[in-house]
Formats: structure tokens, C-alpha cells, sequence
């Protein structure tokens, strides 16, 4: 059984390159060698299929979340006590990556700075060059009192995070059915 994630478009000629060479030497050999191939929505699905998949080997199974995690919520004093969260705050929760938007976020939160008494906290785990580029962004506009960047946290701690935020938002250019969308929906966010 094989689930492919991020079945995306190549955004550059290196990335069309290197996509090329994986699908060529692992990914269509996979999907082909696979009794079955899980895609999350009927648009993947008839990706896997341009890529080659026999359509009788996909199965579409969407995302979902385990809904008795959200009965018993830890209280948001958990989260904003450990953190020094004082505010209300919009949140961002996901891997900090290109194609996840958060520059797009950053550079709204600076339009708008002056205007919301809000902050942004964002968690994920960020990747190389751009996790810089957030980063120096954060600085070069001094934004460093209106947003807080955190690395992947604990569950207790990620729910916490949900229940203070005012609102979550996620800004990405291209998503399946992102598990963290379905948890902030839990959360009545």
C-alpha cells in the first residue's frame, strides 16, 4: 500500500529536473509495484492516474482526525504561560515551506501591524534557505514583538495552541486535505 504525498507541479526547472529523475527511477516504479495507491480527493486520484497508476490499484481515502482528541482540550493558559503569550494571536501551524505561504502571512501581518493589537505564532519545523528568509524578514521589519516562531511542539502543547488562537490560518498555494485545517475546524477555529 502506498500513499503519495504532494503530487505538486514543479515550481523551477531544478525541481522539474529532480522530479523528473524521481518519478523515472522511484515514484512510477512504486506506484506501479503498489497493490493499492491511496489518494486523498478525486484531483489526486486523476493525477496518479496521468502518472501512470491503473485506476482499479487507487483507493480515495480523504485525511481525517481522530475527533475524541478534541473532547477534552488542554486550557490555553497551557500554551501562552510556556510561551509568554499575552495578546490575542492568529495561528500558523505546518512546515515552514515555500509553498505553505507564511511570506504571504508575514507580509499581511505587516500591513497591518499598526491596525490589530493581534500577534502570530507560527509552528512548525522550517527548511534551509527559506526559514532564513522568514527569519531576516522578521528582523528587517521589525517584527520580531508581533510574531513568535516555534519549532513542531508536543500534542498536548499543539492544542493548547489551538484553543487560545483567535483564528488559524493557513495561506498555502496548494494543499490536499491538510490534517492541520481539519484540527483548527475541530477546534471551532
Amino acid at each position: 500500500v502506498f500513499t503519495p504525498h504532494a503530487i505538486f507541479p514543479p515550481t523551477s526547472r531544478v525541481n522539474q529536473f529532480l522530479q523528473h529523475i524521481y518519478d523515472r527511477f522511484l515514484g512510477k516504479p512504486l506506484l506501479c509495484q503498489s497493490d493499492i495507491v491511496i489518494a486523498l480527493n478525486r484531483k489526486n486520484m486523476m493525477e496518479l492516474e496521468q502518472l501512470g497508476t491503473p485506476t482499479k490499484k487507487i483507493i480515495v481515502i480523504p485525511n481525517s482526525i481522530d475527533y475524541e482528541e478534541f473532547i477534552h482540550i488542554p486550557a490555553e493558559e497551557l500554551f501562552r504561560e510556556k510561551y509568554g503569550v499575552t495578546k490575542e494571536y492568529i495561528l500558523f501551524n505546518g512546515r515552514i515551506v515555500e509553498h505553505k505561504g507564511v511570506h504571504i502571512l508575514l507580509e499581511a501581518i505587516k500591513k497591518v501591524e499598526n491596525e490589530l493589537n493581534l500577534e502570530l505564532v507560527i509552528i512548525g519545523k522550517g527548511e534551509g534557505n527559506y526559514l532564513k528568509r522568514i527569519l531576516k524578514f522578521i528582523q528587517d521589519n521589525g517584527l520580531e514583538n508581533k510574531v513568535l516562531i516555534l519549532d513542531t511542539l508536543e500534542r498536548e502543547m499543539q492544542l493548547s495552541a489551538y484553543n487560545g488562537a483567535k483564528m488559524f490560518i493557513l495561506p498555502s498555494f496548494q494543499e490536499g486535505l491538510p490534517t492541520v485545517l481539519l484540527e483548527a475546524m475541530a477546534m471551532g477555529k
